[in-house]
């Protein structure tokens, strides 16, 4: 089942959390991580944000992450080294959406929870954190005019 929400893709890490529950005291999770881009400022704060709260939750044990410079083949690749490493969840900021989808469907068999950060993905068993673009360039743009008088 898709669910869209409107977030701020930072909140990956607690989506996860809030996906799977927790059954009991002593459950720990392992968390893999795939992002194609190094170097972009907003990535590189993801990562950070996914990995503070990771450790603020108190619930992962291990993250697992999977950042470099890639296309869809090479994301492809780390999305099943994530599902060969028996993640419990992989958090994925997709390259291209479709290109990933047979990877995506792999893990959710394998009982893997997949949530797609920042753009949707095509695989329907996959949640799907985003904000809305339409609104953010508004919002950004109406404030701006109101900065400049205009």
């Amino acid at each position: 089942m898709k669910k869209y929400l409107a977030m701020v893709p930072l909140l990956a890490g607690a989506a996860f959390l809030a996906s799977v529950g927790v059954s009991s005291a002593e459950a720990k999770y392992t968390i893999g991580v795939s992002n194609t881009v190094q170097g972009n400022g907003w990535r590189e704060e993801m990562i950070c944000a996914i990995k503070a709260q990771a450790l603020a939750s108190g619930e992962v044990t291990k993250l697992n992450i999977a950042h470099r410079n890639t296309d869809a083949a090479g994301q492809l690749e780390d999305i099943r080294n994530l599902i060969s490493a028996k993640v419990n969840a992989i958090v994925v900021n997709p390259a291209d959406p479709a290109g990933i989808k047979s990877a995506l469907e792999e893990a959710t068999k394998a009982g893997i929870v997949v949530v797609a950060v920042d753009q949707a993905v095509t695989e329907p068993s996959a949640y799907i954190i985003s904000n809305n673009q339409e609104q953010y360039a508004y919002l950004g743009a109406k404030w701006l005019f109101q900065q400049i008088g205009g």
